[in-house]
């Protein structure tokens, strides 16, 4: 049997409301909280910010998963990193400088 983990996204949330938001997601029973980077690349929006994310790593209990969709996410690893996140996650194609990164 797989085991299946549920890992909502606060990307549709409003951000008026994400303490409320947080505060859901970790009385749920989701696995993880998934958070989008978005710089205008990969996806016409752009997302969130480190100050926003750092904020959200102070309120939320659940470990959560870093999706980069940015075009040099290298430029940002350490400041990712510092925070404390539990799994990165990078677009396929500079996935290869995750990877370079990662293995140093």
């Amino acid at each position: 049997m797989k085991n299946i983990m549920v890992a909502p996204s606060i990307l549709s949330t409003d951000f008026a409301y994400l303490g409320k938001t947080l505060e859901t997601v970790n009385r749920s029973e989701a696995d993880w909280l998934h958070v989008d980077i978005m710089a205008g690349m990969f996806v016409p929006s752009i997302s969130l910010g480190t100050p926003v994310l750092q904020a959200i790593r102070k309120h939320n209990k659940k470990p959560v998963e870093l999706h980069l969709m940015i075009a040099q996410p290298e430029k940002y690893f350490e400041v990712f990193l510092n925070t404390e996140w539990s799994k990165l996650q990078c677009m396929l194609r500079p996935a290869f400088i995750c990877t370079a990164w990662y293995n140093k």
